[in-house]
């Protein structure tokens, strides 16, 4: 014959309601039905069946315990992304860059540590336009990597990036005139001389790699004088 205690906890009451009535802790309640054999603590998965005929199929605690800690997640990820768009500027509108107001690497690239990017478990250090890319993309795909479109390191906007290859990126970085190891930046040479005017401008082509070397033909003329002795 059942308890009044497992009685109580067949008709459906809380822990804490059996305890109230009956003067014990829900810990205490707890203890009593295990050792009665009506309550357990664990359960194989999902629900639990061995409550007694009352009681079938509800979950026990740990079953409980493991939807709650679920429930938490779910939500600890949601305010997550919360606290991450709070640090990124969209007051320029929908098509403007919107910069990572946190930490930065000095490339100027937003710094912010986050799990499960490129396929890892834990959190890591990580680029915050990777992030923001990944938040509106449903991940990066394998093998790619988070370029932008507007050339500013720090943009999270999401229409600025797009997934592509490293190779993609220094196709972009040379057609916009961004390698500075080719010299594309300078319009004066080191002697004040003009690069923009293409008589004074001299690009040397290497047969081998395809490099261009842009060079002053004022300074090439001085040096040459200066061989000579003239």
């Amino acid at each position: 014959m059942l308890s009044s205690v497992a009685q109580l906890y067949g008709a459906g009451a809380t822990l804490r309601a059996i305890g109230a009535k009956v003067g014990l802790t829900a810990e205490g309640v707890r203890q009593r039905l295990m050792r009665e054999g009506v309550h357990r603590p664990r359960g194989a998965c999902g629900t639990c069946s061995t409550h007694g005929a009352s009681r079938a199929g509800d979950r026990c605690c740990a079953c409980q315990a493991q939807a709650r800690a679920i429930a938490w997640r779910k939500g600890h990820k949601k305010r997550r992304v919360k606290r991450f768009w709070a640090r990124v500027d969209s007051s320029g509108g929908d098509n403007a860059c919107w910069p990572w107001q946190g930490s930065r690497y000095p490339a100027g690239y937003g710094h912010v540590s986050w799990p499960g990017v490129s396929g890892a478990k834990g959190r890591v250090d990580t680029g915050a336009h990777r992030v923001a890319y990944s938040l509106s993309n449903s991940g990066i795909p394998s093998g790619k990597q988070v370029n932008h479109v507007c050339d500013n390191p720090p943009c999270c906007n999401p229409k600025h990036l797009y997934a592509g290859t490293q190779v993609d990126n220094i196709c972009d970085r040379d057609v916009r005139g961004r390698n500075g190891r080719l010299g594309r930046r300078k319009v004066k040479c080191k002697r004040g001389h003009d690069l923009i005017d293409p008589t004074n401008l001299y690009v040397q082509v290497d047969k081998a790699t395809g490099r261009e070397r842009r060079q002053c033909r004022a300074c090439c003329a001085e040096r040459h004088r200066t061989r000579v002795g003239g």
